[in-house]
């Protein structure tokens, strides 16, 4: 299977200069016959929040959707979400996200080509019931994230990037490919290839 995550930097409200953006990544990286391209939470028209359902063997959701319901106090150990595609057997798990990091404009300059590593960390920790299951059929992954900063001073907002592509399997979690913070970019992935990375926790 092949796949890969567009992630860049959509100006909110500029539909039209949106699509021409992600037109020209995609035309620059010639990706070749896709099985899924994933792109981040409202790309073209700006930011919106709202459940996607699910299609075909794919659960899909938004970057809300794996965070703790409400954020209440004592529901950290349910990961709704996680346990869903657990419970459904999920093989792909689609999701297009508009996630914020906590790093500040100016430090998402530093070193772009790397990704938000606190930001991954809590992607993965949602997904602990997919770890701790240590199921034998492959889980893949596919989180497609924006990058860039909209807003003014008074109201900046900076965004994580670090669009990837893992899987989990047998209790681990490996990477096959990630995007930096600030990287506008095509991230194609063949999930038939061995992934680069394993993942320690």
């Amino acid at each position: 299977m092949k796949v890969a995550c567009l992630q860049f930097a959509p100006q909110l409200g500029e539909f039209a200069h949106n699509v021409r953006r992600a037109d020209e990544i995609l035309d620059s990286s010639q990706p070749g016959r896709l099985h899924y391209l994933v792109l981040p939470e409202m790309a073209f028209s700006g930011f919106f929040a709202g459940p996607l359902g699910a299609l075909g063997n794919a659960a899909m959701g938004i970057c809300m959707d794996i965070n703790p319901y409400k954020f209440l106090p004592g529901i950290w150990e349910k990961y709704e979400f996680a346990n869903h595609c657990l419970t459904v057997s999920a093989p792909l798990i689609v999701l297009s996200m508009a996630w914020l990091t906590r790093l500040l404009p100016r430090e998402l300059s530093i070193d772009p080509q790397m990704p938000d590593h606190e930001t991954l960390a809590y992607w993965i920790e949602r997904f602990r019931p997919l770890v701790e299951a240590a199921r034998e059929d492959p889980t893949i992954l596919i989180l497609a994230n924006r990058c860039g900063v909209e807003g003014d001073h008074k109201t900046e907002v900076a965004y994580a990037g670090s669009s990837c592509v893992m899987c989990i399997q047998g209790g681990k979690v490996k990477m096959y490919e990630m995007l930096g913070k600030g990287e506008e970019k095509l991230l194609v992935v063949n999930t038939a290839d061995k992934p680069k990375y394993a993942v320690t926790q």
